[in-house]
């Protein structure tokens, strides 16, 4: 089956000068039978995923084979172990598969109707639901788009299964298949009320409206700390750095509310560089934290850069501008 003469194989005489090798018939279904088998490592669970059933997919398999005159996969007590051929070809499949959803993606970006599916965590919303239209329709008045809000496991969810093009969330993912960039880094601040002695030895200056301040003075302080599955155990650490736990006084799910406790004097406390407004904090004091856990990288996530129409591309370039530049202004 697997070793028919190179006459029979390829469609050419024995004369060597008359050489003419046929294309190889392959579609693009056969290479996602392939490429589920490898990836499932089961004929049974490849056929499940791809709505076949276990028997066709061997036939196609199998057919294939015969095709390509060499063999893929080899069952074992149970078990699908791919050959050196089958490695090879799920390399070249791979790139294939990745290139075809760039040019879906990419037909579909012109037509009338398409819609861009944007995820983003309750994080982001804020940004993306007062800003998208002014960023983006006012240039493109066809620009169409839905905001899915969820949880960042959620969001990252349908990103890899398809159902989104793109969502912003914060590194590490949850989801390691998807690829991602950097967006940018928040800062998590130490707030302490403005008449704070500990204020007094850290003078502000232009150049410095931040100072870094040293954290083992809290020991014992009071804490108004946030209730956040992400930022809580990492405000949490960087105390335990500091040589201490926090003695909670309060643990608000909002930031307003955390900035209402530490302007009240119910405690100190951590306050995300993004939820500060220089205009209406002039009674509290922001300090640089000396610790690499106060920074958290924000990221736009996707499946491949194959699978990014050109309105996707250009949405993010201009939301990336337009929040760098909120930033900037803090």
């Amino acid at each position: 089956m697997y070793n028919r003469p190179i006459s029979s194989a390829y469609g050419c005489s024995n004369d060597k000068k008359s050489v003419h090798k046929e294309a190889i018939d392959v579609k693009y279904a056969d290479l996602e039978k392939v490429l589920a088998i490898y990836e499932e490592r089961s004929f049974t669970a490849a056929a499940k995923r791809l709505y076949l059933t276990q028997p066709a997919i061997s036939q196609n398999v199998a057919q294939l084979e015969k095709e390509l005159n060499v063999l893929l996969f080899v069952r074992d007590n149970g078990k699908v172990i791919p050959t050196p051929a089958c490695e090879a070809f799920v390399s070249y499949a791979s790139q294939i598969r990745e290139l075809w959803k760039g040019l879906e993606k990419e037909m579909n970006s012109h037509q009338p109707d398409h819609i861009l599916h944007i995820g983003t965590t309750s994080f982001f919303f804020r940004f993306l639901s007062y800003k998208t239209e002014a960023l983006f329709g006012t240039r493109k008045p066809e620009f169409q788009y839905t905001i899915i809000e969820d949880s960042a496991g959620n969001v990252e969810r349908m990103t890899h299964e398809g159902k989104l093009d793109f969502c912003f969330t914060r590194a590490p993912l949850h989801q390691k298949t998807l690829k991602f960039e950097p967006f940018f880094t928040e800062e998590i601040l130490f707030a302490l009320p403005a008449d704070h002695p500990v204020c007094q030895q850290y003078p502000v200056s232009e150049h410095n409206p931040y100072p870094t301040i040293d954290l083992s003075v809290f020991k014992g302080s009071n804490f108004v700390m946030v209730n956040n599955a992400r930022i809580t155990p990492l405000c949490y650490k960087i105390c335990e750095n500091a040589g201490y736990l926090p003695k909670i006084s309060m643990q608000p799910v909002s930031w307003e509310h955390v900035i209402m406790g530490i302007r009240t004097g119910r405690g100190v406390g951590f306050l995300s560089n993004l939820h500060i407004k220089k205009d209406d904090n002039a009674d509290l004091r922001f300090f640089h934290i000396n610790s690499e856990l106060a920074k958290l990288e924000h990221v736009v996530a996707y499946r491949s850069a194959y699978d990014l129409s050109p309105d996707a591309k250009e949405f993010i370039n201009s939301f990336r501008k337009y929040v760098r530049a909120s930033l900037a202004s803090f």
